[in-house]
């Protein structure tokens, strides 16, 4: 079988020949029907350090029997040398593996019926297929619902702002590293994604994205002092507000006012912060 190659891999062998391996597995396996490519080499933009992000689409009813074989599967495609599963990403169905030439891959299981839902929308290159409705499956687009996201982080944005606080008031400044660094991660980045109606992927590619708010991410960060974290937060807070309220209002999801209306106090309060006394 003849195998779709993206453009720009000739120019990396190893990612060639690891390609190339992969599709040769597949094939032989009869419960694979048909294997595509997301990411850089799609996109366009591969180099040297990209990984090759594969969809493994496998015919309905097969996830059973054939995951259990996934780390036999990666290792007949070459010289193993790490492998497990992506639950820590949300996504069980993803063994991420690390070949000895440092080659990166990502094989996403799927059966035909999921592709849709496991893709989210990515753009892809078919390698192979035994059955058309594989290319069909995976062009589908990802239907999104940025109300019930911007649910989700303004629930929980204001408990997370306390805790950082709380964290940088009690002296856990690597804790407080640690969690501006999560709201920056998967809060801050996901409203410019929001904003920009792109697919949200985390810090991932983030420097394309921060456009006129380069500057306020940056101070983010801080430094590992009481001062440079709290101003750290303040401004994570404060960019957290410019980007979500106008598209709180545009989705139509009411603001947590009461939470609001209590961090922010005990922000403003600052290091000064002290209990309320009974």
């Amino acid at each position: 079988m003849d195998f779709s190659l993206p453009r720009g891999i000739d120019r990396l062998p190893r990612h060639r020949g690891r390609l190339v391996a992969a599709c040769r597995v597949a094939v032989d396996e009869a419960d694979v029907i048909g294997m595509a490519i997301a990411g850089s080499f799609v996109d366009g933009s591969p180099d040297t350090y990209s990984d090759l992000d594969l969809r493994v689409v496998l015919a309905n009813g097969s996830i059973e029997r054939f995951f259990p074989r996934r780390e036999e599967f990666a290792r007949a495609c070459g010289p193993l040398v790490a492998a497990f599963t992506g639950e820590h990403v949300g996504e069980p169905q993803l063994l991420i593996t690390l070949y000895d030439d440092l080659v990166h891959v990502d094989y996403l299981f799927t059966e035909l019926a999921d592709a849709p839902d496991k893709n989210e929308g990515r753009k892809v290159q078919v390698l192979w297929q035994r059955d058309p409705e594989v290319s069909e499956a995976l062009s589908r687009p990802y239907v999104t619902d940025p109300a019930a996201d911007l649910a989700y982080v303004e629930a929980r944005m204001w408990t997370w702002g306390w805790y950082i606080q709380s964290k940088i008031l009690r002296g856990e400044l690597w804790e407080a590293v640690s969690g501006l660094d999560s709201v920056r991660d998967s809060v801050l980045f996901r409203l410019l994604a929001l904003s920009q109606e792109n697919r949200y992927r985390g810090a991932r590619f983030a420097e394309e994205a921060v456009g006129e708010h380069a500057a306020a991410i940056a101070r983010t960060l801080g430094t590992l002092d009481k001062e440079s974290l709290l101003e750290a937060l303040r401004t994570t807070v404060r960019l957290y507000l410019e980007l979500a309220d106008p598209l709180l209002e545009r989705h139509e999801v009411e603001p947590a006012r009461p939470a609001r209306q209590t961090v922010l106090s005990a922000l403003e309060a600052g290091l000064s912060w002290q209990p309320s006394k009974a």
